[in-house]
Order: structure tokens, then C-alpha cells, then sequence
């Protein structure tokens, strides 16, 4: 597709140069246009696959106590989680770490547990360090008021 702005160009060009090289210009303009679609559609598609990444991680963040506690990765020939995890999910040290003292936490809060599962360990993070298991409700309402 060729922009307003080209066919005025490409008429006033016709009446200086040859036929051949309006021809060119005209493959040049068509070979851009399909360029640039195919630029966005990698950029999609890497977008598509960045998403999925970030929710395969999470999901993988939300396993890691049970394969702590199963100790999962000594019995299929790792040296430690934190091995296991940089090798099977790309995850660091500090990631390992981070995710499981967050799931530690809420151990005792499921109601903040189901929301971390739906929106992420980082959505209820803030909420972890103030929340009691008396007043979870209302701090789970809270956080949800503000990710929606």
C-alpha cells in the first residue's frame, strides 16, 4: 500500500525520469511495505512469547516449595534448587530465593494465595509484611482493588 504522500512523489517523477526507474522505486516502496509487516510480525510474535514466558516463570515460582520440600531436584541428579532452577526455567538465584520465602509467607494466608496465584507473587508482596491472618480478607480485597 503506498502512502498519499509517495503517489505524489511518484507522479511528479514521472515527468523526470525514465520508466525504469519509477519501476524500481515503485519495488523499493513494495518491498518496504512488506519489510515492515514483517517486522511487526515478529515483534508480535516475540511478544506472544515473552507473555508466555513470564506466566510459564510464575507458574514455575509457584512450584518450587514442593520440589524444596520433595527435594525434587536431588532425587533427578542436581546439586541444589537453585541449579535446577537456573537450568530448567532460567531463573536466578536470587528469583529461587525471593519466590520461596513469598510462598513461605503465604502458607498461612490462602486467601492471598489464591491471589497470587491468579495475578503473581508480586502482586501480593506489598501485602505480605502487613497483613495478619486476621485482617487477610480485607488486605486481599485491597490488593485486588488496586491490580484490576
Amino acid at each position: 500500500m503506498v502512502g498519499l504522500n509517495t503517489k505524489y512523489f511518484l507522479i511528479g517523477l514521472r515527468k523526470y525520469t525514465s520508466s525504469k526507474l519509477q519501476f524500481n522505486l515503485k519495488i523499493m516502496i513494495k518491498n518496504s511495505n512488506i519489510a515492515k509487516r514483517e517486522i511487526d510480525s515478529l515483534h508480535q510474535e516475540f511478544k506472544t512469547y515473552g507473555k508466555n514466558a513470564r506466566e510459564w516463570i510464575q507458574k514455575c515460582k509457584m512450584l518450587l516449595p514442593k520440589i524444596q520440600k520433595q527435594e525434587v531436584w536431588k532425587k533427578k541428579g542436581f546439586t541444589s534448587i537453585y541449579e535446577y532452577a537456573r537450568v530448567l526455567a532460567g531463573m536466578s538465584t536470587h528469583a529461587v530465593d525471593d519466590a520461596l520465602w513469598v510462598m513461605k509467607k503465604l502458607e498461612a494466608r490462602p486467601h492471598l494465595k489464591k491471589v497470587a496465584k491468579k495475578k503473581g507473587l508480586n502482586a501480593v508482596r506489598p501485602v505480605l509484611t502487613i497483613a495478619t491472618e486476621k485482617d487477610e480478607k480485607d488486605k486481599m480485597t485491597e490488593v485486588k482493588s488496586l491490580i484490576i
